[in-house]
C-alpha cells in the first residue's frame, strides 16, 4: 500500500496541472544516461518531473563542489537564491560578513540565532550565500516544488533521499543534505554539525 501511494503521488500531483509536454528548458539539456536511468527506476514520475530531478541533482553537486570542496572558507552551510539571503542582510550584532570569494559572501554568526527558542545556527556558524536562482525556468512550478520539499507538504520522501544519495555519491567525505523551500531557496547543510536538519 505504501509503494502504491509513493509511486502515484507526484504522477498525480502533475496530473492536476494539465498539459502533460515537456518544458522548454529541458530540450536542450545534456543528459546523462545513466543518472536519468536511475531517476527512471525510482517510479511515479512523469517526464518532466525525471528531466528537473536529473538538473536538480547537477546543480547541488555543483553549488556543493563551489561552496564545500572549493571555497575560501569551511562553511557549515550554503543557501543559494535569488531572494533575500543572509549574505545580503546589513550587518547586526547578529552576523558578521568575512569576505566574498567566486560569488560567495561568508557570514559568520556571532552569537547563537534562535527561532522560537530553537537554535537554528549556533555562535561561529558560517554560512555561505549565493545570490542565484538554483532552479530550472520551469512553467509550471507547483508539479515540482514538492519533490525536494517533501516536509511542507506531507510528500514521499523519496525522490529527495535519491537526490542527496547522489550528491554524496558525487561529494565523497562529506556528509551533506540538500532541501528546498518551495521554489524560493536551496539550502545544503553539513549533517555533521547539523544532523537535526533531517528530519526523519
Amino acid at each position: 500500500m505504501i509503494s502504491q501511494i509513493k509511486n502515484k503521488y507526484f504522477m498525480d500531483l502533475a496530473k492536476g496541472y494539465g498539459s502533460t509536454r515537456l518544458e522548454n528548458c529541458f530540450k536542450s539539456i545534456t543528459i546523462d544516461s545513466s543518472l536519468m536511468n536511475e531517476i527512471k527506476e525510482l517510479g511515479g514520475l512523469n517526464e518532466n518531473q525525471e528531466f528537473f530531478i536529473h538538473e536538480m541533482i547537477k546543480r547541488l553537486i555543483h553549488y556543493a563542489e563551489l561552496g564545500f570542496v572549493n571555497g575560501k572558507q569551511k562553511i557549515n552551510v550554503l543557501s543559494v537564491s535569488r531572494f533575500v539571503t543572509w549574505g545580503n542582510s546589513h550587518e547586526t550584532n547578529l552576523i558578521h560578513h568575512i569576505e566574498k570569494y567566486n560569488d560567495i559572501i561568508y557570514t559568520e554568526f556571532l552569537k547563537d540565532y534562535e527561532d522560537d527558542r530553537i537554535i537554528i545556527y549556533p555562535k561561529g556558524t558560517i554560512i555561505g550565500t549565493i545570490n542565484d536562482n538554483p532552479f530550472p525556468a520551469v512553467e509550471e512550478s507547483f508539479i515540482y516544488r514538492e519533490l525536494l520539499d517533501p516536509d511542507n507538504y506531507g510528500a514521499p520522501h523519496y525522490v529527495l533521499d535519491f537526490a542527496n544519495k547522489k550528491l554524496n555519491e558525487a561529494l565523497s567525505g562529506h556528509n551533506l543534505w540538500a532541501m528546498t523551500l518551495d521554489f524560493d531557496y536551496l539550502s545544503i547543510y553539513d549533517l555533521t554539525i547539523f544532523p537535526h536538519i533531517k528530519t526523519y
